[in-house]
């Protein structure tokens, strides 16, 4: 009988992202709140008891925690949660995997750059300050650059600047969209595979839970710093292990992390990664989704039990600490991007869902929505989790999807957009 069986949990944010947190409390005979700003979102309508509260709200949560005898808080997925998560958890005295500081640090990409700094963890060259410092430092290292707020979640924010005439609108607009209101510009990083590591840490001890290279959109479609997909392992998986990993925990193990999800988001650049996003969490994503289906440990039960008991029962003491290599096989995220407009129709995810590799589909968007002419993660249509054993394999299925979906504009054109097939074809050229 579960530890945890009639305890409750609140967990923040209601997105889709969070749906296996429900569902894996629920496994574990727990009841379940969710908080979310939105009246209706995916976890809220899955929950025992929902709230339109937003989670920035911690004094009203915290009031909501005591009425209710709420055990534990959660919040694993969501990039805009994790500061309020902790700052929560700090005020109800409720269990939390991570300190104020890390949180902080691991969500402030100018803190988190200067920490690799002091770690001899490579870090994209960038600048961060008033205009006249960005030019000043766009004047030695050239264009294309990189402009994006400190803070920011899901590409917003961000833009890219190929001249200096397009410098300041992008700093405005990066200014606009943090909430700190600084920002920081980076030299920007073509052409070298984009790689995503994700750690998890269980009483001090950290696995390589995932390893994957990121593919980005097209230029053509305004996607191109916009991931599109993944796939796991990453193509660099033994070079990172070998050269990086080392750097990589030292500095983790310096502000102490112990417990729970850390990950970064970097580019193979020659003979090492240079590192430009990091996150106290996991990405958003279903990739644990595929965890669970190749290892049998499901991360959302260990985050759950965790929140409720403030402990750890060391379940992954069965995982290797290269749990990123699958047993040998692929781990596929397939995001489905949409040009900017109003969907009509929808067809195809009941015959994707039902292929037998695939294991999970996460739809953003049904038929009446409007897509925002955004290049960020509003673009994205549906996250696709699928395993497979070869590339040959991924490929197939990749093509089985593009083939099977179909999402339609009020004049009958398709919009989908920056198709991934191709680019599975391209990640097997650059491993020959």
């Amino acid at each position: 009988m579960s530890s945890v069986k009639g305890k409750k949990l609140l967990i923040l944010g209601g997105a889709s992202q969070h749906c296996k947190v429900v569902e894996a409390a629920k496994r574990l005979g727990v009841e379940t709140y969710v908080a979310d700003y939105l009246p209706s979102a995916p976890a809220k309508d899955m929950a025992d008891h929902s709230y339109q509260i937003n989670v920035t709200e911690t004094e009203r949560l915290a009031e909501l925690c005591r009425a209710e005898r709420i055990d534990g808080v959660i919040s694993g997925w969501l990039d805009f949660c994790q500061v309020p998560y902790q700052r929560l958890c700090e005020a109800a005295g409720l269990p939390c995997y991570g300190t104020r500081e890390q949180f902080d640090i691991l969500t402030d990409k100018l803190k988190f750059k200067n920490l690799c700094l002091d770690y001899g963890v490579g870090t994209i060259p960038f600048a961060s300050g008033t205009t006249e410092d960005i030019l000043e430092f766009a004047s030695r290292v050239g264009y294309p650059l990189q402009i994006k707020p400190v803070d920011s979640r899901g590409s917003r924010g961000q833009s890219i600047c190929n001249q200096a005439s397009e410098l300041v609108a992008a700093i405005d607009w990066a200014m606009d969209n943090s909430r700190s209101k600084m920002i920081i510009a980076e030299k920007r990083i073509i052409g070298f595979e984009d790689i995503s590591v994700t750690y998890y840490f269980q009483d001090g001890r950290p696995i390589i839970e995932r390893l994957s290279s990121r593919i980005l959109g097209n230029e053509e479609d305004g996607l191109d710093g916009l991931a599109v997909g993944s796939i796991s392992p990453a193509q660099c998986a033994d070079f990172y292990v070998n050269s990086v990993h080392p750097r990589v925990l030292k500095m983790l193990e310096a502000i102490g992390v112990t417990e729970g999800p850390v990950f970064f988001q970097g580019f193979k650049v020659d003979d090492d990664i240079l590192f430009y996003d990091p996150g106290r969490r996991f990405p958003g994503g279903d990739y644990e989704r595929s965890f669970y289906s190749i290892w049998g440990i499901d991360l959302a039960e260990e985050m759950v039990k965790y929140a409720l008991t403030g402990s750890s029962e060391g379940t992954l003491s069965t995982v290797p600490n290269d749990a990123f290599k699958l047993k040998s096989n692929m781990q596929i995220i397939y995001d489905v991007t949409l040009a900017p407009g109003t969907i009509h129709a929808v067809n195809g995810i009941e015959s994707i869902r039902n292929l037998s590799n695939v294991d999970s589909i996460n739809l953003r968007y049904k038929s009446g929505d409007i897509v925002a002419d955004d290049c960020d993660v509003c673009r994205r249509f549906a996250e696709i989790n699928y395993t497979s054993s070869t590339l040959d394999e991924a490929a197939a299925i990749s093509r089985l999807i593009r083939e099977r979906i179909s999402v339609i504009d009020g004049s009958g054109g398709s919009m989908v957009i920056s198709p991934f097939s191709e680019e599975i074809n391209d990640y097997r050229e650059r491993l020959r």
